[in-house]
């Protein structure tokens, strides 16, 4: 590697002199994949990741683009007021390799997975009590990761006509 390990700022604009050669590959991430799930407290981040073949000519200069995608999925819990109201104590916890709980202390958090497919599932665990005995939930529920895209789990609660709905 000629660049390895550089930020993206120390590259951008910059001239590479490179001997002529075919079969050059320049990648860009905007993370590693351990990153992409570590950071924000085990919640992980968002990771581009996008990558060029290139040839270089003697005396000529060669323009590289890169472009790059999301290649990881992230999914992130709305815990709608009708549902918070009813359920003053509530959690949404993954069931996976990290156990992350989101409730409305943290509902702005967005749990990032490494994607090895297009899809990945993901189960969760979805608590909640009104602070007695009377009214408890316990549900477990399999979520459907897509690279690239953020999911978002919207929990609402309605009781009407004595039929009590809960949706995800």
């Amino acid at each position: 590697p000629i660049m390895e390990g550089r930020q993206y700022g120390t590259i951008s604009f910059a001239d590479c002199v490179l001997p002529a050669a075919t079969g050059y590959k320049l990648w860009v991430e905007s993370c590693t994949e351990s990153e992409a799930t570590a950071l924000n407290n085990g919640f992980g981040a968002y990771r581009f990741f996008g990558e060029a073949v290139f040839d270089v000519q003697t005396g000529k200069s060669t323009p590289v683009t890169v472009n790059c995608t999301m290649v990881n999925a992230g999914l992130k819990f709305e815990f709608e007021e009708s549902f918070i109201n009813k359920f003053p104590i509530h959690a949404a916890t993954t069931k996976d390799s990290r156990s992350l709980v989101f409730n409305s202390d943290n509902q702005e958090n967005v749990a990032y997975y490494n994607m090895n497919a297009e899809t990945h599932e993901v189960e969760i665990n979805l608590s909640g009590s009104s602070g007695g005995w009377d009214d408890r939930l316990n549900v477990t529920k399999s979520v459907t990761l897509q690279k690239g895209k953020v999911i978002v789990v919207k929990l609402t609660y309605s009781d009407g006509n004595g039929v009590r709905m809960l949706n995800i």
